[in-house]
């Protein structure tokens, strides 16, 4: 009897030594949100964390953009030159991976979602917001009127008073 719990114990003892604990990989995009001014191109990198045992193996690798129109978007692919591709293992950064227009039509305090993908076997994806802020010429127009604005009001007052 006490071989049979011993050869079963043996036996699970193996099989959890050999085990394999996978986690699908996963994507960031960073920053996110991105922030844009209306008329701009603004650049989103990837993070890319494939988990424990998985790596990745493309040549080309791609990425590829779909947004919310008006605002547009345009992912890149690059390629290492090598016969059978190039493999990553662990995490890794993509710089400058994908790119958004914000055409001059888009009105500052728009929000706007997108997703971005990366492909290798299989492919992965993230989803991102961009944020249309206003132009800093704006802001200083604003607060320049505003300014005037109290002051011109001030000596109407006064001339008024007299």
């Amino acid at each position: 009897m006490k071989l049979i719990y011993l050869s079963n114990f043996f036996v699970f003892f193996i099989v959890l030594i050999t085990a394999q604990v996978t986690q699908a990989a996963t994507l960031t995009v960073s920053p996110n949100p991105i922030k844009i001014q209306p008329g701009e191109t603004r650049q989103g990198n990837l993070s890319i964390d494939q988990g424990m045992n998985e790596s990745i193996n493309c040549n080309p690798c791609t990425t590829s953009v779909s947004i919310s129109a008006p605002l547009t978007g345009q992912g890149s692919s690059f390629d290492f030159g090598l016969d059978g591709g190039i493999t990553f293992i662990g995490p890794f950064d993509v710089d400058n991976a994908f790119s958004i227009f914000a055409p001059n039509t888009v009105k500052a305090g728009q929000t706007f979602s997108g997703t971005v993908s990366f492909s290798y076997n299989p492919t992965i994806s993230s989803q991102f917001t961009v944020e249309v802020v206003p132009e800093p010429l704006t802001i200083l127009g604003a607060g320049t009127a505003i300014v005037f604005g109290a002051s011109f009001k001030r000596k109407l007052v006064k001339a008024k008073k007299k």
